[in-house]
């Protein structure tokens, strides 16, 4: 994926409420915000998760579990 598809796709996230970005030195992290998320949308992320599983999509992306700054 071309590097501004990807900051286009943050962007829309963050622009919706549903992830913040941290700024790190030179490093970005963006966290999803699942409790408000699943506040808002119950179930989704279950459903999403379960999805990219069954399609085996994903793999490639790492998670890092954690509380979010």
């Amino acid at each position: 994926m071309a590097k501004s598809t990807l900051s286009h796709h943050l962007r829309v996230l963050r622009d919706a409420g549903l992830t913040r970005t941290r700024q790190e030195g030179t490093r970005c992290f963006v966290i999803l915000r699942s409790a408000d998320l699943q506040v808002r949308f119950p179930g989704l992320m279950e459903a999403v998760l379960a999805a990219a599983e069954d399609e085996d999509v994903g793999r490639q992306v790492g998670v890092q579990a954690g509380t979010p700054a």
